[in-house]
């Protein structure tokens, strides 16, 4: 997609996942970084224990970043603070490790210090500056000392909570109309309407990270994430720490609670606990479980991969999401890999086939779905066109239920049946194609074998069977894909 924040960061959506301390690892930013959006690597990411000496959370880093460089090829970034945040030169090692292993992409999260920017910028790193408290002078700032890109950060956030009261909606206009370079919103986008919402106020990508926690390759506790999933709204307690200087917001345990308390003293610095013991470990009375304002709307623990997408391709252009496009891009599969396909997905492609419009609504279209081992095996035998996808969708129509009329002379007693089939059968295929799912359409077959071998009642006949699957590494378009007449070669008008 044409973005600049993809261009920047030379990633395919512009989505980044925020680096989350402890409960980021090797595995989650490779996933992220995989999945086309932007992994960070935490302050802690895959540490085992707490580490006190500087030499030594160099060295767990180094083993962390040659890890996650193993598992991916693809850019990513690291948590750093300026020197004003880092009393102990922790963070001024990992940035001179950065250098070392070649990790170009800093995450700058405090103060802004153009000083510092310039030195980073002169380094050779690409620059993502989030400012702690986000305003405007200060994002005017880092634009001017050479930052490359800006997080919007709103109180809607999880984690260390800015200590102003603006919203991710309200800063993230404010700022995206105060500089030129591209502004990420970060605070409480776990969907895809939150992220349009940010898009709609001038957010050209997502800073994201309780959508992340919840993700099948987040190494944050099972109870961490089951805690977030069961935990009502209403029931959220947000308390002031660090001197007034920033906000927690967790579900309701014991450092919530006491901390709640300890303002209504007059305490502005109360403990927020262990997020070693509490969101790794799964001891939610150890520390906050720490969460954004919209986590409730976090329905389900998915993968890196969807949810990348989900959010990523808010920002896709409308040309690349026109249907044209989709045409244009999808082509017969003929390589599948063994992989399966979500069951998710494969819900949202039915729901493609029952939206399709039928002749006078007559809905005699029926699916049936072969993907057990003893259903592909049963479908070998009655087609050679099988191409080993890993699941076939049997189009068929009920033509106890089909429209049929007799007004047609050269087509007596004519039924829709394999119309409708058919436009079940292309809209499932152009879901499946913007799902990323590839397809072949086969009608290489025997209706009556086909009636036989599975044991399809009488009335239902077959139309086609769309071959579902992902592409293997020999997948490509074959040559006939780009064989196109022009349109005055078979349009006429009377």
């Amino acid at each position: 997609m044409k973005n600049r924040v993809c261009d920047i960061l030379n990633i395919k959506y512009p989505v980044i996942q925020g680096p989350m301390a402890w409960i980021t690892s090797s595995e989650l930013v490779a996933a992220v970084s995989n999945a086309g959006g932007l992994g960070v690597l935490g302050t802690s990411a895959d540490f085992t224990e707490m580490i006190k000496g500087i030499s030594e959370n160099v060295e767990e880093m180094r083993k962390t970043i040659r890890k996650t460089r193993a598992l991916t090829d693809k850019p990513f970034g690291i948590n750093v603070f300026p020197s004003a945040g880092d009393p102990y030169g922790f963070s001024k090692a990992m940035i001179e490790l950065a250098k070392e292993e070649g990790v170009n992409i800093l995450v700058v999260a405090g103060n802004v210090s153009p000083e510092e920017i310039k030195q980073w910028k002169h380094d050779g790193f690409t620059v993502i500056m989030r400012e702690a408290n986000p305003t405007v002078r200060g994002a005017q700032l880092a634009e001017a000392a050479g930052a490359d890109i800006i997080v919007a950060t709103g109180c809607d956030e999880g984690g260390c909570m800015p200590s102003l009261s603006t919203g991710t909606t309200a800063i993230t206009a404010l700022l995206a109309d105060a500089v030129k370079i591209p502004v990420l919103a970060a605070g409480g986008i776990v969907n895809a309407k939150l992220a349009q919402a940010a898009q709609i106020v001038g957010a050209e990508g997502v800073f994201v990270g309780t959508r992340f926690t919840m993700s099948k390759e987040c190494r944050a506790s099972e109870t961490t994430k089951q805690d977030i999933l069961n935990t009502h709204p209403d029931d959220y307690i947000v308390f002031t720490q660090a001197g007034g200087d920033s906000k927690w917001r967790t579900t309701p345990h014991k450092h919530g609670k006491e901390g709640l308390a300890a303002n209504k003293r007059g305490d502005l610095n109360p403990p927020c606990g262990s997020f070693y013991y509490g969101m790794l470990k799964g001891d939610m009375d150890a520390g906050v479980n720490t969460i954004s304002n919209t986590a409730s709307l976090i329905k389900s623990i998915d993968s890196c991969e969807d949810i990348v997408k989900e959010l990523g391709n808010v920002f896709e252009n409308p040309t690349e999401k026109s249907f044209l496009n989709l045409a244009q891009k999808r082509y017969a599969e003929r390589f599948f890999a063994p992989t399966p396909i979500e069951q998710e997905k494969l819900d949202k492609i039915i729901e493609a086939g029952r939206l399709a419009p039928t002749a006078r609504n007559c809905q005699p279209q029926h699916f049936y779905i072969i993907r057990s081992q003893e259903g592909l095996a049963k479908l070998k035998t009655v087609t050679r066109y099988h191409y080993n996808a890993p699941a076939m969708i049997l189009v068929c129509y009920d033509t106890q239920k089909v429209w049929k009329t007799d007004i047609d002379s050269n087509f007596p007693n004519y039924n829709s049946g394999e119309q409708d089939g058919s436009i079940a059968a292309t809209s499932m295929m152009f879901e499946a194609e913007e799902l990323g799912v590839h397809t072949i359409w086969v009608r290489d077959f025997d209706s009556k074998t086909v009636i036989d071998t599975f044991g399809l009642p009488a009335y239902m006949m077959p139309v086609m069977l769309l071959g579902l699957g992902y592409p293997n590494e020999r997948a490509k378009p074959s040559q006939w894909h780009f064989q196109r007449e022009t349109a005055d070669k078979f349009v006429t008008e009377l």
